[in-house]
């Protein structure tokens, strides 16, 4: 997200993490996931892998109000990944950084008969830390499920995210 023009990301030392577009912050930026609109940006700081999405829509200016009130200078939509009926679909990540970060995701979809699909994710990250003595560990998982219900299709989200930082 930090790599959008004109949005800048952090998080401050004791705090959630802050979204900075154009120079505002806080209620000046609409928050949605996956299309729902949520309130402040507590709920969207709070510690979530990317792997968990299958992107992230960032709608800068006055053109955001086209999801409601309060969308001064942008909005920001965190998609997830969906579940397909079409075929299955296994996909995973390991990846090794710097100050012993270690990141393995993985995630699992499919049908469920004819008219239901799944979708489970999971994602988690540990670090030996960039000061002696201290680690870090957070896991994500989420899974949806997919009903057909006529024109539209219900998603029903059976699991949300986790972490834990020692």
């Amino acid at each position: 997200m930090g790599s959008a023009t004109g949005v800048t990301t952090g998080v401050p030392g004791g705090a959630p993490g802050v979204v900075s577009m154009r120079g505002f912050t806080g209620n000046a930026i609409t928050y949605l996931f996956d299309g729902t609109r949520i309130q402040g940006a507590a709920m969207t700081a709070r510690p979530m892998d990317s792997w968990n999405f299958e992107r992230i829509e960032v709608l800068r200016g006055p053109a955001s109000v086209l999801y409601g009130e309060g969308a001064l200078v942008g909005a920001i939509n965190f998609v997830t990944r969906r579940p397909s009926r079409d075929n299955a679909v296994v996909e995973g990540l390991v990846s090794y950084g710097s100050f012993d970060m270690l990141r393995t995701a993985g995630g699992v979809g499919g049908p469920l008969g004819t008219a239901s699909a799944y979708r489970m994710d999971f994602a988690r990250t540990s670090t030996g830390g960039f000061i002696d003595r201290t680690r870090g560990e957070m896991w994500n998982f989420g899974a949806l499920r997919n009903d057909a219900g006529g024109p539209t299709e219900a998603f029903q989200r059976i699991a949300d995210t986790r972490c834990k930082l020692r």
